[in-house]
């Protein structure tokens, strides 16, 4: 739906934008952003980073949605959180 703004489930064209999505957790006083990871600030006044920002797309008719996660580049691979999971080449030697 991202690139298509068309439904892969019935096909209607009105796509709803969600740019981030916003935990709404009782424990803390203002929404968090929902991400992969977040950081926290160097100092007490800093803001935290986020890491992988999710967005999605939801279709209007059908409610159908597609979760996507801004700049993967730039998400931090710690190997426990975050681990690479990868498929060998399976293409024959020659």
């Amino acid at each position: 739906m991202k690139t298509t703004v068309t439904c892969p489930k019935c096909n209607n064209r009105r796509i709803l934008h969600v740019s981030s999505i916003q935990d709404k957790s009782p424990s803390i006083k203002r929404d968090a952003v929902l991400s992969v990871s977040a950081k926290a600030p160097l100092t007490t006044l800093g803001r935290w980073t986020n890491e992988g920002v999710f967005e999605c797309y939801i279709c209007a008719n059908c409610g159908y949605t597609e979760w996507y996660t801004k700049d993967p580049d730039d998400i931090t691979v710690d190997g426990d959180v975050v681990r690479v999971l990868e498929v060998p080449d399976s293409s024959p030697y020659r």
